[in-house]
């Protein structure tokens, strides 16, 4: 506020002085954020279908949270059990209480949050490896990844969950594996909120916790407990509180529920080791999330990530810390016998940046064949 105050001219040419001083790529990246968003208002305007079966679950839920919370039933949020811990529904809610009861109210709530935390922590990361070019193609193949697009026009959770994900990567990154404690404290906080928001986050958190670990952050234990404590703070009250409830849910869709649970899609589930197993979330990848161009993308991306790991490995290179994130969400996604094309959609952030950073440090002559794949796609 100082230097605000102090600029020549007042506070509006000082915020046009910062805003020019922003990279391009940013200014292209909140563009895009944006465009979406009015695509997404102009999408809900014209829709007329009636919600699926999900869909309208989370809306209902969002429902009863904002009459929760209308009628000072606070300790609800708390004790209500609907095997989701309540970020999602509440966010939901405050949608309800300025648009009143709609799907669209519940929908642009989720939309106002996910969209630009996704995007933001996108540009983040790729940032982080590649500089921002790099950020800015993460934005774009994450935005223009087929089930955001799709999901951004349901009141789904998952988006949301990819989100918190996503920047709890980005703070993790960016506090120096733990050194900076403050940054630190901002990735426990964004981890708490996606452990609010669905109850399969560590899934996607843990692979770049234990690289990240591994690579010399249990030596910074400020930061450690800085992030360890506003996680705990967040989140490990409710999950405390339904302890037994969730270990249940994660025992029901364990890979010792292959011969128990009803598989929705029709047929036994896979069993733990088989190709079908192994093999699900990719070909869910390859026909619904991401499809074709994106996928091939990630897969080349990844290649180069591993071998630039195999020929310089330090403590600048952050790919070990994706790839195993990327990883650890795969098993972690695979080992868990429920199964649907949307639940691993929060290993979003790394896909996208693995995927898109890579093209940055291409070769001149390939790089707008990768381009025109990404735009194309």
């Amino acid at each position: 506020m100082h230097t605000l105050a102090a600029a020549p001219g007042g506070v509006a040419p000082a915020l046009r002085t910062r805003l020019g001083n922003t990279s391009r790529e940013s200014r292209w990246a909140a563009v895009a954020t944006l465009a979406f968003l009015a695509v997404s208002v102009w999408w809900l305007t014209q829709e007329t279908r009636t919600p699926d079966f999900d869909s309208a679950t989370h809306t209902l839920y969002s429902f009863t949270t904002y009459e929760q919370i209308a009628h000072g039933e606070w300790s609800a949020l708390f004790n209500y059990w609907n095997t989701y811990p309540p970020l999602g529904h509440v966010i939901g809610a405050i949608g309800v209480a300025i648009g009143g009861y709609s799907t669209f109210a519940v929908i642009l709530a989720l939309n106002l949050v996910f969209v630009p935390l996704l995007a933001a922590s996108c540009y983040g990361v790729g940032r982080l490896i590649a500089g921002p070019p790099a950020g800015l193609l993460a934005v774009i193949f994450a935005l223009g990844t087929p089930m955001i697009v799709s999901e951004a026009h349901e009141a789904y959770l998952d988006p949301t969950q990819a989100a918190f994900v996503a920047a709890a990567v980005w703070g993790i990154l960016a506090s120096g594996r733990f050194e900076r404690w403050t940054i630190a404290a901002l990735a426990g906080l964004a981890t708490g909120l996606a452990l609010m928001t669905k109850e399969t986050s560590p899934v996607f958190l843990a692979g770049i916790l234990a690289v990240v670990l591994a690579r010399g952050g249990w030596r910074h234990w400020r930061g450690l407990l800085a992030y360890i404590l506003l996680a705990g703070v967040v989140a490990g009250p409710w999950y405390f509180d339904h302890r037994t409830l969730i270990h249940e849910l994660f025992l029901a869709h364990s890979a010792t529920a292959n011969s128990v649970e009803a598989n929705p899609f029709g047929g036994p589930y896979p069993t733990l080791l088989s190709l079908k197993n192994v093999t699900w979330y990719f070909w869910d990848a390859a026909n619904i999330q991401l499809r074709a161009g994106l996928l091939l993308l990630f897969l080349l991306g990844s290649a180069a990530a591993i071998r630039s790991c195999v020929k310089h490995w330090g403590p600048k290179n952050l790919y070990p810390e994706l790839l195993g994130g990327a990883f650890v969400s795969w098993a972690g996604m695979t080992w868990l016998t429920h199964k649907d094309p949307r639940y691993d959609l929060s290993a979003l952030i790394y896909v996208a940046v693995l995927a898109t950073a890579w093209i940055v440090v291409s070769r001149p002559r390939v790089r707008p064949w990768l381009l025109g794949v990404l735009g194309a796609s």
